[in-house]
């Protein structure tokens, strides 16, 4: 067991996100200034759940958490522009992203 874990910011942020998946890739736009994000994904998901950014679009993916548990990204220091989830199948249940 370890924590808490403190991810601090340089300013609020105060974005969320909340969409359900289709099939393939799935991108959306960083806000400037986050630091870190926080991804829910979808509730009782059945999809395989992978993620990359605009910084490594040719990568596989790191593999994320698809049935509902969270997952923590912090940010390299060249803050990405987009972030893209990749699913293996559509999703009704929405994924959530909290950016901090």
């Amino acid at each position: 067991m370890f924590g808490p874990v403190t991810i601090i910011g340089h300013q609020v942020i105060g974005e969320t996100l909340a969409f359900a998946l289709v099939s393939g890739d799935n991108t959306f736009t960083v806000p400037q200034g986050a630091t870190a994000c926080w991804i829910q994904g979808p509730v009782n998901g059945s999809a395989t759940l992978t993620l990359r950014t605009n910084q490594n679009q040719l990568d596989v993916g790191l593999p994320i958490n698809g049935l509902g548990l969270p997952t923590i990204y912090p940010f390299p220091s060249s803050q990405p522009s987009t972030m893209t989830i990749n699913a293996s199948a559509d999703q009704t249940a929405p994924l959530t992203v909290i950016f901090i």
